[in-house]
């Protein structure tokens, strides 16, 4: 978290990064009086420490200028990719699109849940720009996760990919219902994911990393 309230050039600042309402004001050259109307009228996601005061991530920082049509915030601009999270109750299937998506790494950020209620948790966390959600998982399954975030005003402009490996007729309508942007069959290609965040599949950059 950064506590002084000039934000200064830091390229360890993570998309979970907490600023205060006058930080975000600085980076978003708004008013923080606006921050924090925009906080308290239910806008955006905000957390609050044991005092009371507010505290806003990256994430939301980002979601703030793309929904309003402001510049990122230079010190923010190595977090700007766009971020997706992929929910599936199968180990196999987070490492295949670990795998599948390992040559974009320098143009997205990729996070993979394992249950769709910790994966609701780093929705709200990063504020992605994409949620893959797998239909079968226990506990919460994938339509009922994608009816919750679309409860979220806060996560309006997130797009939401249902998929399974046995898609019915039935389920993608239910889907699509709960408000779903696409439906797909597993496995999933590369091209299908990252033409849903607007990124150019036909040049990828090899990465031998995470992508984080």
């Amino acid at each position: 978290m950064v506590r002084d309230r000039h934000v200064e050039p830091n390229p360890n600042l993570q998309l979970e990064s907490l600023f205060t309402t006058f930080q975000v004001g600085e980076l978003l050259q708004v008013h923080p009086i606006t921050v924090a109307r925009w906080m308290d009228n239910g806008e955006y996601p905000v957390a609050r420490t044991r005092g009371g005061h507010r505290r806003i991530s990256a994430a939301t920082v980002l979601a703030i200028a793309r929904a309003r049509s402001l510049p990122a915030p230079p010190v923010l601009r190595h977090l700007a990719r766009p971020a997706i999270v992929f929910i599936d109750d199968e180990p196999h299937e987070l490492k295949g699109v670990e795998r599948l998506l390992r040559p974009y790494a320098e143009r997205i950020v990729l996070y993979t849940v394992d249950n769709a209620i910790d994966g609701l948790m780093k929705i709200g966390e990063v504020q992605p720009s994409l949620v893959i959600l797998d239909i079968l998982m226990p506990g919460l399954n994938g339509i009922e996760a994608c009816s919750r975030i679309r409860a979220n005003p806060a996560l309006k402009a997130t797009r939401v990919l249902i998929v399974s490996s046995h898609l019915t007729t039935e389920a993608e309508a239910s889907a699509l219902a709960a408000g779903a942007n696409r439906c797909l069959k597993k496995p999933l290609r590369a091209r299908d994911i990252l033409e849903m965040v607007g990124v150019d599949v036909t040049h990828p950059k090899p990465s031998p990393g995470k992508i984080r």
